[in-house]
């Protein structure tokens, strides 16, 4: 789409912003009343004018007279003479570096531009010039423009979404429609846009935009004052891990609120650097909790003396008995479901992240060797080239959650559960997900035309009476809307033709380009291969409130959506429980321990979710599921119906068998490269993806 025809800048040399308005309504044929008329409700909270009152208020409140005026045409003439001067001064200055051959200026020549944050804008330098920054009274021309803009996008435009500023194949979008309304040259497109993102900006920070810039280049001698508020704002941000540009966002709206002038990144930055301050490395939070009296430790005694009773350990119950000196019932043995140490399956998740080289080498220096045109190690050879990490875009990790057991006096391992690359959720959470896949679906454009989501019923190369006759082979446009004309339009009519000398006669005398012999082919098309009766609907799914219900049924729906890339990067715990469970009963089949058996898993916040327990007792899951009886924890909060985490003496694989496992890895890594030289084979082991 075209843009519209530059024309004439509004904001001359020497026109007040006053006479600007006015003259800008009346060269795009738009009065105060049609303004007025054309305004709606503003999304500001702080605006509630119309157009036509703020557009009169702005003039109303231009007091410049014509001496005025004429005093600022005299000061613009004079500055520009300056200006000139300047430039003649500059082309001295380096003329004879011109006359030269040319020298490439160096590195430390060129100074890096400075990238300002989203949001946030820099006016063009050459505002910034005292040839251009005229004053109005006590207001510049350029900020008089931007608020002008900034009214006629809220008060005219009604302030439309960011998704309506460009233009598009059937309408012209809002940074063209102010471009038209306000007599904006093509060249100004850009301020329109940098207006609109300042005025929205404001409008979420709850202040009113008046036209000036939010976001100024640097001002390293405005310095932000000793113990003054700014410096909290700046030690809470920048200790919180804000980056100086953000920070300074931060402060211009504070200052904005207080009517104070912007300042740059340069005055944060200085600011920071002069305030007293460390570099403190991050440690790791410990988890647990080393307090006897808290319930972790509260609850993690109890469970462990109850976890001991019920596998057969001995165990001193005097620290367990109450005020009148009984047991409660969680230690009574009567009561509770013996546990057997051959008997229970061991369940934790493990991430490793994925490596750049084959071996799993993670430094940043490579020792090398010389070697011989063969490859053999050779102290007069050469070196070869150095070796090259591969930079991901992400660090994809190896996601697992292992199992391990005795079986009849065995270790065992069973197979382990593999979600790489995707987030282990709730099945709440996947519901989210899921239906979120289907409106995507459902908005986007091109999925109806996606041959997935339509059934076409239609017999395949057969016509139906109800058929326009250009579904017949070899009739094109132009000889259907020859046809059309004398009333053929179906295929029905192009069939009844048959034995009809007066039709066919009045087609080939009312027709060019249409023979006997196309006339009797189309008849005997149309006679041989159509079906009575009207043409089958199509069925479109995307219609239904779900598409993927409506195609493959409510019972199979969820396995199929779970399988699209929309839903790639979750799994539901479900799937897990189901796993552990399924693998237990196996490992298990035929032993002594069958029925008997248990799994152990400590307090995964999915696991633990009240949607997971509910569907876990509706699919009798869990029993299975190794947890305290009989409220021994009932007192101690969250840990009163499941085993604590973070204890490392109670889960073999963080104790031990993660690291194994690690080793193993490690080994055959080493040994698959010693015993293959075809990195290609599929056999090979590699730390560099989660499939090797």
């Amino acid at each position: 789409m075209q843009h519209p025809t530059s024309s004439p800048s509004i904001h001359t040399m020497d026109t007040p912003i006053t006479q600007r308005i006015v003259q800008t309504n009346a060269q795009s044929g738009t009065s105060m009343s049609s303004l007025s008329n054309a305004s709606t409700t503003t999304s500001s909270p702080t605006e509630s004018v119309s157009a036509a009152s703020a557009i009169a208020a702005a003039a109303a409140n231009d007091n410049t007279t014509t001496t005025s005026t004429s005093a600022a045409s005299s000061s613009t003439t004079a500055a520009t003479t300056n200006t000139k001067k300047r430039k003649s001064l500059l082309g001295r200055k380096h003329k004879s570096k011109m006359q030269g051959s040319y020298t490439a200026p160096n590195d430390s020549d060129r100074k890096r531009a400075k990238k300002l944050p989203r949001g946030f804008y820099s006016e063009p330098n050459d505002e910034k010039d005292d040839t251009d920054e005229r004053t109005l009274g006590n207001t510049s021309v350029h900020q008089e423009r931007r608020h002008m803009i900034s009214l006629a996008y809220l008060h005219v435009l009604g302030a439309p979404p960011a998704s309506k500023w460009k233009d598009t194949d059937d309408e012209p979008g809002t940074i063209s429609t102010l471009q038209t309304m306000l007599q904006l040259s093509s060249d100004e497109r850009k301020i329109i846009q940098r207006v609109l993102v300042a005025t929205n900006t404001c409008l979420k920070a709850g202040i009113v935009y008046n036209g000036e810039i939010l976001w100024e280049r640097g001002h390293p001698t405005r310095l932000i004052e000793e113990n003054s508020t700014e410096e909290t704002i700046i030690a809470n941000y920048i200790e919180r891990g804000c980056s100086v540009s953000l920070t300074t966002i931060v402060l211009n709206v504070h200052r904005y609120r207080k009517n104070l002038p912007p300042i740059g990144r340069s005055a944060v930055y200085n600011a920071s650097k002069r305030m007293v301050s460390r570099v403190a490395p991050v440690v790791k939070r410990c988890q647990g909790n080393v307090d006897k009296e808290s319930n972790w430790a509260k609850a993690n005694k109890a469970q462990k003396g109850q976890l001991l009773l019920r596998a057969g350990f001995p165990v001193d119950l005097d620290c367990y008995k109450g005020d009148d000196g009984n047991l409660p019932k969680g230690f009574d043995m009567e009561h509770m479901t013996p546990v057997y140490k051959e008997g229970l399956v061991y369940f934790d998740e493990a991430h490793q992240y994925c490596r750049t080289t084959e071996l799993g080498n993670l430094d940043t220096t490579n020792v090398q060797f010389p070697r011989d045109a063969n490859g053999n190690y050779d102290p007069n050879g050469t070196y070869a080239l150095p070796a090259q990490l591969c930079t991901h875009k992400y660090e994809k990790q190896v996601r697992k959650c292992y199992g391990v057991c005795i079986v009849n006096g065995v270790g065992v391992r069973v197979a382990p559960f593999d979600y790489s690359d995707k987030l282990l959720v709730t099945e709440e959470t996947m519901e989210h997900e899921r239906w979120k896949a289907i409106r995507n679906i459902k908005n986007n454009p091109k999925s109806r035309n996606n041959k997935d989501w339509n059934t076409h019923p239609r017999v395949e190369g057969a016509y139906y009476e109800s058929d326009p006759i250009t579904k017949v082979n070899g009739i094109g446009k132009a000889k259907a809307d020859q046809l059309i004309a004398l009333n053929i339009k179906t295929v029905d009519d192009l069939r009844k033709l048959e034995g009809s000398v007066a039709l066919i006669n009045n087609i080939l005398n009312n027709t060019n380009g249409i023979g006997i012999g196309s006339i009797n082919k189309w008849i005997n098309d149309a006679k041989t291969n159509t079906i009575d009766g009207d043409a089958p609907v199509g069925i479109c799914y995307l219609d239904s409130e779900n598409p993927y219900a409506a195609k493959h049924g409510e019972d199979n729906w969820k396995d199929v959506i779970d399988g699209s890339s929309a839903m790639s990067g979750f799994v539901s715990i479900r799937k897990l429980v189901k796993h552990m469970v399924d693998v237990s009963m196996a490992v298990y089949a035929g032993t002594t321990m069958e029925g008997k058996w248990f799994f152990y898993h400590d307090a995964l916040k999915q696991l633990t979710a009240a949607d997971t327990i509910r569907w876990m007792e509706e699919q009798d899951y869990l029993k299975w599921w190794l947890r305290p009886e009989h409220g021994v924890c009932s007192a101690y909060g969250r840990f009163k119906v499941h085993y604590v985490g973070n204890q490392a003496e109670a889960m073999p694989l963080d104790n031990s068998l993660f690291a194994e496992v690690l080793q193993a890895l490690d080994r055959m890594v080493v040994l698959s490269h010693a015993l293959c030289d075809d990195k290609d084979d599929p056999r090979m082991f590699s730390m560099t993806t989660p499939i090797k």
